[in-house]
């Protein structure tokens, strides 16, 4: 791997995990969060999307959202 292209990476990886961090509306994403994750977030604040939780039966808790 090319070690010039990993600082920017890193760099970039920092300052938008710290961004969305501090953000009172993506706060509650975890730290590998998707394009597609915060779309939907931003969906819903707009209330133009659903967020559907399903509990398996071994308590595993499963987040889907359905965007309009």
């Amino acid at each position: 791997m090319n070690t010039t292209n990993i600082r920017p990476l890193y760099f970039c990886y920092t300052a938008f995990t710290l961004l969305y961090q501090g953000d009172p509306l993506l706060c509650d994403l975890h730290t590998e969060v998707t394009l597609e994750e915060i779309k939907s977030q931003i969906a819903l604040e707009h209330g133009k999307a659903i967020t559907v939780n399903v509990q398996r039966a071994d308590d595993i808790v499963l987040r889907k959202y359905g965007i309009s």
